[in-house]
């Protein structure tokens, strides 16, 4: 009866070990998956951000000035003396102080870091809270 016993507490214990080991290391698994995600999506931005450094800094500039957060949206103006009416607050992408402005940010778009919502003849652009998010931690 003993050693019955005995042996069903064994395959009992190698059963519920076999279940929390499993368990376990898909967590691990999950756990490392998130990272991995996590860190595309940072290299992703970074090799982004390689390609228009004074856009980049521009943006993070203007953002440090808002203390309240509420600023999301990018206009493209051909020089400083133009600007949209309104007191709305953007942040202005001059054409005469970048180069090929236009295509870097296409290239936002693209990667989705921000969403063309122009209407009329100006360009605006509104960033996404991922962009704002890689903008404010680097």
């Amino acid at each position: 009866m003993n050693e019955v016993l005995s042996h069903i507490l064994a395959f009992v214990g190698g059963v519920l070990a076999t279940i929390v080991g499993g368990y376990f290391t898909q967590r691990l698994i999950d756990r490392r998956r998130k990272k991995e995600q996590s860190r595309s999506k940072e290299s992703r931005f970074e090799s982004t951000a390689e390609l228009m450094p004074d856009i980049i800094r521009q943006i993070r500039k203007e953002l440090a000035k808002d203390e309240n957060n509420l600023v999301q949206e990018l206009v493209v103006s051909p020089h400083e003396k133009i600007r949209l009416p309104g007191d709305k607050r953007r942040i202005y992408c001059y054409e005469s102080k970048h180069e090929n402005l236009h295509e870097k940010l296409d290239r936002l778009v693209l990667e989705g870091y921000v969403q063309d919502i122009s209407s009329g003849n100006a360009r605006i652009l509104r960033m996404s809270g991922e962009f704002l998010r890689h903008i404010q931690s680097v």
